[in-house]
């Protein structure tokens, strides 16, 4: 049987960065294969409870792989986020890995799944702005806002996307 280090590919006196970036890089390689994937978060985790540290969740190495997992969907690298969230184990999954698994399925047009992300973030940390306004346009997006709008409100909103696509059209045929 291999041992984590030998999985990973790493020698066993490598730090921190070298852990985290060939996690990475391995995670980006066998994308579909859950069984592979499955390897890589036990060595992963392995390795981390065997320094005695709480991997995700040690002090500054969340924000840091947080920070990581939002400038990816900032570049619009969806499947990337995707792949480093689905790689940290379900244990230490905050409010703030449920936004940004929200954000990435956004990004990927999965809204279903999105909104229900982004509520659970709202539900684990209902004081955080950020999280609720995400759950509120997705609500909004998916139609949400219509809800409670009386009819005449209903003829407003059509009569107003009506002379929005004349206006459009009008500015294509110039």
């Amino acid at each position: 049987m291999k041992s984590p280090y030998e999985i990973l590919g790493i020698p066993q006196n490598a730090d921190e960065a070298a852990l985290r970036d060939a996690y990475r890089r391995l995670a980006r390689a066998c994308e579909g294969d859950a069984r592979r994937m499955r390897e890589l978060d036990d060595a992963y985790d392995a390795i981390i409870l065997s320094r005695g540290k709480t991997g995700y969740r040690e002090q500054g190495n969340a924000q840091t792989e947080f920070g990581d997992i939002r400038r990816q969907l900032h570049a619009g690298r969806f499947d990337d986020a995707l792949t480093l969230l689905d790689g940290m184990p379900p244990q230490l999954r905050t409010a703030e890995w449920y936004y940004l698994k929200g954000c990435a399925q956004r990004g990927r047009g999965w809204l279903e799944e999105a909104e229900s992300n982004f509520a659970q973030a709202s539900q684990m940390a209902p004081e955080n702005g950020e999280y609720r306004a995400a759950w509120d346009q997705m609500r909004e997006d998916r139609g949400g806002a219509n809800r409670g709008r009386s009819e005449s409100d209903d003829v407003c909103c059509k009569i107003c996307a009506g002379l929005t696509f004349l206006n459009c059209l009008c500015e294509c045929c110039r």
